[in-house]
């Protein structure tokens, strides 16, 4: 016997709030006037504000995908309107990420990589031609600076925050995607670092990683530097490993789950491995 399902209206995609009181939560649909949208990003404002980004256009892949930005004013009860910020009409431009620097900048992270043609149905998604840029605004979000290309190296690729640790270490979590066809099993995990506030940076390549990403990271740090996190590898087998690390760079795991060449249960491993906080690899 089928069930009796009761349909409950919709938020319309007007960007205001409403408060669903059977929860006390409250929701909102922020306008979206494109036919694909992806990977959102927030970031809340010394002020109250909200900002929010995600890439938007017809297609992912498409010379047409670029980076939306959006507000909620803190006292206001409506997002406003959605605007696009880059600028680039020959790359599918993704992965945005939100960072507010200590000095009040903003930091608007994400890819660009070359452009699908239009009669290309290919799986090949080009993020092996791709490079991380940044654009910088002064004004809280109002309006950014023009485009910088950070992180060079073909295939390079992100969807993290920037993160501070501690001790002030700048750590991003980013990976390299490659163009041979095997669909993600070559990629590898690189963690960006920066102690001069992202003046220079410079890349630690997380071991063991191929084909075996895309990170994600999460927790926080301790304090005098000191980082706990966790690191999850897929593959014939499923590890978890919890890292105790000192700098941000290296550290002691230990390895939970089966792996044929650790056998059964909880084991000890010593490591020297270049990560932070909490990565997680899904296969």
């Amino acid at each position: 016997m089928a069930r009796n399902i009761i349909d409950l209206p919709t938020l319309g995609d007007d960007g205001k709030l409403y408060r669903d009181t059977a929860v006390d939560m409250v929701e909102s649909l922020i306008p979206n006037p494109w036919e694909s949208c992806h990977a959102p990003d927030l970031l809340e404002l010394e002020n109250g504000d909200l900002l929010c980004c995600w890439f938007a256009g017809s297609r992912e892949g498409n010379a047409d995908i670029s980076i939306a930005v959006a507000r909620l004013p803190a006292d206001a009860e409506q997002w406003e309107q959605p605007v696009i910020v880059s600028d680039d009409p020959t790359r599918s431009e993704q992965n945005p990420s939100l960072f507010q620097n200590p000095n009040g900048d903003i930091w608007l992270m994400y890819t660009a990589q070359a452009a699908k043609k239009p009669d290309d149905n290919s799986d090949d998604s080009l993020q092996g031609t791709a490079e991380i840029r940044r654009k910088i605004s002064r004004d809280g979000g109002r309006t950014w600076g023009p485009t910088e290309a950070v992180f060079t190296r073909p295939g390079s690729f992100c969807r993290q925050k920037i993160q501070v640790l501690s001790n002030g270490r700048w750590i991003f979590n980013n990976f390299i995607c490659a163009l041979d066809g095997t669909r993600l099993g070559s990629d590898v995990t690189v963690i960006q670092i920066s102690d001069d506030q992202g003046k220079t940076w410079r890349g630690v390549e997380i071991p063991g990683s191929r084909g075996r990403v895309h990170g994600n990271d999460a927790g926080g740090a301790l304090a005098d530097g000191k980082v706990v996190g966790e690191l999850l590898l897929g593959g014939p087998a499923l590890l978890l490993h919890h890292l105790a690390l000192e700098d941000g760079e290296h550290g002691v795991a230990a390895a939970e789950g089966a792996d044929p060449d650790l056998g059964e249960g909880p084991k000890q491993i010593a490591v020297e491995i270049h990560s932070f906080i909490k990565i997680l690899y899904s296969n």
